[in-house]
This record gives structure tokens, C-alpha cells and sequence, in this order.
């Protein structure tokens, strides 16, 4: 299986505050922030058709149905 569960690094505070302050993140985008963070540090792709992903900068994420 190719299932990862990436768990908080040395880097996680940084970049989680840093996505916080740069999205302006309240409600249902600071879990979307939380996620984003682990996907940054780990250097993993988010795929989900979320379209709130891509007001996180550096997140890479891809919605899987789009063209």
C-alpha cells in the first residue's frame, strides 16, 4: 500500500502560521491550512476538489476532476 500519514515535523509551526497569516485562514480553512502544512513539510501533493487549496501559497494541489 502506498498510504501515507505524515505526522508533524521541526518545521510544522513555521509553516502552519506562515499559511495561517499569508491565507488569512478563519473558519473551514485552518484544518485546509492544517493539511497544507503537513503536505508542505512532507513535500506531498494534496488532491482534492477543495478549491479552498489553492488560496494556500506553496501548496501544491490538484483537483482531480478538473481538465
Amino acid at each position: 500500500s502506498n498510504l501515507q500519514c505524515p505526522e508533524p515535523g521541526a518545521g510544522f509551526l513555521r509553516i502552519f502560521t506562515g499559511l495561517l497569516v499569508d491565507s488569512q485562514a478563519t473558519g473551514s480553512l485552518v484544518p485546509d491550512a492544517c493539511l497544507g502544512t503537513l503536505a508542505i513539510e512532507h513535500g506531498l501533493i494534496i488532491i482534492s476538489t477543495d478549491a479552498d487549496f489553492a488560496r494556500l501559497p506553496a501548496l501544491k494541489w490538484r483537483n482531480p476532476l478538473a481538465g
